[in-house]
């Protein structure tokens, strides 16, 4: 095993299932800001470039070139915001029997977005970067990894934190709950002490050192309200579609009864 310690984000519902094996895995860039590709390249492959709308697969090394942001949608719904200069790789592991994906953070800044409700207690995602060993259930966090320090800062839900891997599946964990980081320099055996912090400040000076990822999350913001709008009009109109259609119903019922018998 690495000297380098694993961060490992496990989006999960309850249980801590054994990581069997590797699969295969991959994810859309799904919005792209400050140009109009990433890097990706393979061990034996030319470096290619993927823009939006494409896919990056398990085995990729990915690169967000400066003055870039970008967004990746997982099939399981999971939403990584990517701020510039940021490397990392997509893989997967098989968990229980189902394909779970992985994000080998190397270096940069991260905003991991997972608000879908799910009812089945499982793994959902994982991330590996230096530093500590987190799990997650469902929430919005950032993670931050630069040469010697590892950063998470919880923005919503929970986050459990251990020291390592095995020591995170077999409980030693502590929660990372809302307001609430650590950070972790890489080679120490002793988790760093959790800490609060501003979540409005914290927001601001993420905003002023990364526009573009903020901008990200913002136009996401604004097109799930927009569908929200569009979604509660819906119901309305479809709401008075059927009041109207019982007030037809019922001004038919009172002729009908105001009707004299047939011979009258």
């Amino acid at each position: 095993m690495s000297k380098a310690i694993c961060l490992c984000i496990f989006l999960w519902f309850g249980l801590v299932p054994q990581i069997l094996c590797a699969a295969d895995i991959s994810a859309v860039i799904s919005d792209l800001e400050g140009g109009d590709h990433l890097l990706v390249s393979k061990a034996g492959q030319e470096k290619r470039s993927a823009k939006l709308g494409e896919r990056v697969f398990s085995g990729e090394l990915i690169e967000v070139p400066n003055d870039v942001s970008a967004r990746l949608l997982f099939a399981n719904g999971i939403q990584i915001f990517l701020a510039e200069n940021v490397r990392f790789k997509v893989a997967a592991e098989l968990i229980e029997k189902k394909e779970v994906p992985l994000l080998d953070l190397i270096y940069g800044k991260i905003r991991v977005l997972f608000t879908e409700k799910n009812d089945q207690a499982e793994i959902r995602f994982l991330i590996n970067a230096p530093a500590v060993v987190a799990g997650v259930r469902g929430t919005d966090f950032v993670v931050d990894v630069d040469d010697e320090v590892s950063e998470v800062h919880t923005l919503e839900g929970v986050v459990e934190v251990g020291l390592d891997r095995p020591g995170f599946l077999s409980g030693a964990v502590d929660s990372l709950k809302e307001g609430r980081y650590v950070s972790q320099r890489r080679g120490l055996r002793k988790l760093a002490a959790i800490q609060d912090f501003n979540r409005a400040e914290f927001l601001k000076r993420l905003g002023e050192k990364h526009p573009r990822l903020a901008k990200l999350h913002d136009r996401r913001e604004q097109t799930r309200e927009k569908m929200k709008e569009k979604k509660e009009k819906i119901k309305k109109n479809t709401r008075e579609r059927r009041r109207d259609q019982n007030v037809r119903e019922r001004v038919k019922d009172r002729v009908i009864k105001r009707r004299p018998p047939p011979g009258k």
